[in-house]
């Protein structure tokens, strides 16, 4: 009796620690290796035990996406594969909005209405009209466009003989009016989202067409040359009294791309010193804030705008936050190595998170600030 007492305690033992110890046999055998959710980090994200990379799962949308906008009723849309798409801030729904084959088109643009998005597909502007669901290809002498203020007409650069004239239209090129010739090469232009205020810059810089010539509609408006530097792209602040652009800065060798502002209600110029775009930034609601990714790259190349629309240079981005007021800037999403790396364009603010197109992989990210 008193061996077979011995003989169960053995094996109800041996039953024992393989239960305990299941997972760890279970991993030799299967050849598998579990996840580990690591409590101290955000429920949006896990880490990968092998290469501690955190794995994105604000993920809004998925692939080859090109454009993302604020509209005015907090939806979001973006263009993806052919489809105009809206959805919400966390990707409960995702509705088509309208349909068209664009031949891989290199910008759009959609006016906070939610009403029409301006494509570009390198050869021709198109406007898409999202509550029709039509397109009307705009003439091939237009060179820049823009929605005006109101987003019920556009702006636009239409080069004729030689020369540039800006000129004004309904959203289908029609009823148009010439308001001003305008001198310089390769020009692009920037409308304010408040009044009738105009910014245009030269795409080529040369020594006597670089910097930012400011402008309005009226012919009896001369335009004033505001900013001096070779200017690469610009951004206006909500509010209509900001100017964002990047720059080359000649002062070292090589030249390094950098981030500057103007500041219309004080007439007067800033630096910020971080290394960025004006299309890796997004302005606060009130243009007190500036939440932009810092160009990073082991690539000793000088960076080029066209370089890092075709692919040739990918950023490594760091993201900051700066206060415009306080002359202060701090890093955000501070465990940086652990994110997947993200090359970001079209930032938007919703609801105190920060989504961004990342052209590494094409999905449409949000990140909580």
């Amino acid at each position: 009796m008193f061996k077979k007492i011995i003989i169960f305690l053995i094996v109800a033992s041996f039953i024992l620690v393989l239960w305990f110890f299941r997972d760890f046999f279970w991993n030799i055998f299967s050849g598998t290796e579990k996840l580990i959710i690591e409590t101290s980090l955000p429920e949006e994200v896990i880490v990968e035990k092998e290469t501690n990379i955190i794995v994105e799962k604000n993920i809004i949308g998925m692939g080859d996406i090109r454009a993302v906008v604020k509209t005015n009723e907090n939806k979001i849309i973006y263009y993806n594969q052919n489809n105009f798409i809206e959805t919400d801030s966390v990707g409960s729904y995702k509705k088509n909005l309208g349909s068209y084959p664009f031949n891989n088109p290199k910008t759009v643009k959609c006016s906070k209405t939610g009403k029409f998005c301006l494509v570009w597909t390198g050869e021709k502007f198109s406007v898409f009209n999202l509550a029709l669901k039509q397109n009307t290809e705009l003439a091939s002498n237009i060179k820049a466009v823009n929605f005006n203020s109101l987003e019920d007409g556009l702006i636009y650069l239409f080069f004729k003989n030689g020369n540039y004239e800006l000129d004004s239209s309904d959203l289908d090129g029609k009823n148009w009016i010439q308001m001003k010739k305008i001198k310089g090469d390769n020009l692009n232009i920037s409308v304010s989202p408040q009044g009738d205020k105009i910014i245009y810059f030269s795409k080529k810089v040369s020594a006597t067409e670089s910097g930012i010539f400011l402008t309005g509609v009226s012919n009896q408006e001369p335009a004033q040359k505001i900013i001096e530097k070779d200017v690469i792209d610009v951004l206006w602040a909500p509010t209509g009294t900001k100017i964002l652009f990047s720059f080359y800065d000649h002062s070292v060798a090589p030249k390094r791309i950098q981030l500057g502002y103007y500041d219309l209600n004080q007439s007067k110029k800033y630096e910020l010193g971080l290394p960025s775009i004006a299309q890796k930034c997004v302005w606060s609601e009130r243009a007190n804030y500036l939440y932009c990714a810092a160009l990073t790259s082991a690539s000793p190349k000088v960076f080029e705008l066209d370089d890092w629309y075709s692919g040739k240079f990918i950023s490594q981005d760091i993201f900051w936050k700066i206060d415009l007021n306080e002359s202060k800037k701090e890093k955000i999403f501070n465990d940086l190595e652990k994110y997947p790396q993200v090359d970001s364009f079209n930032l938007i603010l919703l609801n105190e998170e920060l989504f961004f197109v990342d052209k590494i992989s094409g999905n449409l990210i949000k990140r909580e600030i």
